[in-house]
């Protein structure tokens, strides 16, 4: 661990040890966590990763907990937090936006801006990033349909690749991330 401590300092990663997972969850559950981790930018998310990639560092990449238990004898070494990631903007024909960003307001965002498709999402509980891995969706409106490309990286080549919703393979709430065919992360 304290090599990755060392890194984590390095490029000014935040970072707490020790982390009673209950203190963090939102169900309040889980043990003790070697390292909470919470980037504050996509690029700082990017070099983690890579790092872990680079030197065989098992993780666990997390959004908000809305839809995690965790047991109470369960004790990670390294949990990586996106929720700081949270920036979002408009563009000319589309919405932009890293994987930390809750659902409850982007989708909030798309129903002020007049987007047709969203207003059944404002309470979806959770992240982008999350809700694209698990097809998440609710009176009849879901966030995988308004997928243009995500940026994801393949924790198999360490890669960062451009996927399209068709590489997803969308069923009724599952994707090839959740049922293991994609192995990754959703920046």
């Amino acid at each position: 661990m304290n090599d990755i401590i060392t890194f984590l300092d390095t490029n000014c990663i935040p970072y707490e040890e020790k982390v009673k997972l209950s203190s963090k969850t939102w169900l309040k559950t889980g043990g003790t966590a070697t390292l909470w981790v919470c980037p504050d930018t996509i690029n700082q998310l990017i070099t983690l990763l890579e790092y872990c990639y680079e030197n065989a560092i098992p993780r666990e990449v997390i959004g908000h907990t809305s839809n995690i238990y965790y047991v109470d004898t369960y004790n990670p070494d390294l949990i990586i937090s996106t929720s700081r990631l949270r920036y979002y903007a408009d563009t000319d024909n589309y919405i932009e936006c890293e994987c930390g960003v809750p659902v409850t307001i982007l989708s909030r965002h798309a129903v002020e801006k007049g987007y047709i498709g969203y207003s059944g999402l404002v309470n979806l509980p959770g992240t982008i990033g999350a809700s694209l891995c698990n097809n998440s969706s609710c009176f009849d409106c879901s966030v995988s349909e308004h997928l243009i490309d995500a940026d994801f990286f393949n924790e198999e080549t360490g890669i960062i690749e451009k996927l399209t919703p068709s590489q997803f393979e969308y069923s009724h709430r599952n994707s090839n991330i959740k049922n293991g065919k994609l192995k990754g992360v959703i920046l």
